[in-house]
């Protein structure tokens, strides 16, 4: 996800507010309370349209992984598993103020899903999958 904090330099912020006569302990909470970020969305819980997924036949069962501000969204390749994805981010982004990030984004697939189904899929997600890279 892309923030408005993602381009701000923190050290040059905390060096304004210092200069502009802030007391310490305040630019201190401050900054300890704009590097420090966390989110928890809750999703999928009573209509269970986006189901996990089998990671390798022995492997185990993901939906989703997130480390710190990433993300990896695991799901069939299917117009109808991709039209789901693209609702929750689009609820994520109009309830967060963020936004997706394609510079930073990517679709795989899996060595199985055919060249045809790819095609559709990207299609279908136009914007919201055609600004990242594409493997």
């Amino acid at each position: 996800m892309e923030k408005a904090c993602d381009r701000i330099e923190w050290g040059y912020l905390k060096n304004v507010m210092l200069t502009m006569g802030f007391p310490d302990k305040l630019v201190s909470l401050i900054m300890d309370f704009i590097t420090t970020v966390s989110y928890s969305v809750l999703i999928n819980e009573a209509r269970g349209e986006w189901n996990e997924i089998r990671i390798g036949r022995n492997g185990p069962m993901l939906s989703h992984l997130f480390f710190a501000d990433d993300s990896l969204l695991f799901a069939r390749a299917s117009i109808e598993k991709c039209c789901v994805i693209k609702e929750v981010l689009h609820r994520y982004e109009q309830g967060s103020r963020q936004r997706v990030n394609f510079a930073k984004s990517a679709i795989s697939f899996s060595p199985n899903v055919s060249l045809e189904a790819r095609q559709q899929i990207y299609a279908m997600l136009g914007p919201w999958g055609g600004g990242g890279r594409r493997t």
